[in-house]
């Protein structure tokens, strides 16, 4: 889905076409209120040379909050600290990379045809031109939808078809985060120690 679909998704489901006007707030009030409710979300991005700011330094997406991986070539690089990034600086190819901030800086100055595919868990980039769209929206379109319905049923006044929606926004971000613990913390656990056995000796 993209945005323009989402506008009209929302408007057609409400059958509140007339509030055509008002749909851009009605999305940007949305996305407040996931941002606010949702821990994060695993997205992919690509950086290249129009993300560079100097030498070995890359802007990072806005709304990253952990880098999964970072692939360069279609090899995973080493996550290093500052030190061991900064003694290499200067070698031919790259061969790690920390996070300083907003920022992703490279073991190695890269080309200047260098791409770097990163996985990380974060926000989406808020919508804006009628194209854009995001892993979010289109994996789950109808918390994007629904979110916006909460601020269209308020302005309507029909406030319990907006508590409806925001229990239904609550749940669906519930389900994501869920989702999104278990990824972060792996398919399998260790066993716990038993600290209660005693033994017969």
């Amino acid at each position: 889905m993209i945005y323009s679909e989402l506008k009209t998704a929302i408007l057609s489901d409400t059958h509140r076409e007339d509030y055509l006007p008002y749909i851009v707030r009605f999305i940007q009030q949305a996305e407040a209120l996931i941002a606010v409710n949702l821990e994060g979300y695993f997205l992919q991005t690509v950086i290249d040379e129009d993300d560079r700011v100097v030498d070995s330094v890359y802007t990072l997406p806005g709304k990253v909050s952990l880098v999964r991986h970072v692939l360069y070539g279609g090899e995973p690089l080493t996550q290093l600290d500052e030190t061991l990034v900064w003694q290499h600086r200067s070698i031919g190819d790259v061969c790690g990379y920390c996070i300083r901030g907003s920022q992703i800086v490279f073991a190695g100055i890269p080309g200047e045809d260098a791409a770097f595919n990163i996985a990380y868990f974060g926000m989406p980039a808020a919508l804006v031109l009628d194209s854009d769209t995001n892993d979010l929206l289109n994996e789950c379109p109808q918390l994007y939808i629904e979110a916006a319905q909460v601020y269209l049923f308020k302005r309507a006044r029909n406030f319990e078809a907006a508590s409806a929606m925001v229990q239904s926004v609550q749940f669906l971000i519930r389900e994501i985060n869920r989702k999104m613990k278990k990824k972060l913390g792996g398919g399998q656990s260790a066993n716990p120690y038993n600290v209660s056995f005693r033994s017969s000796y």
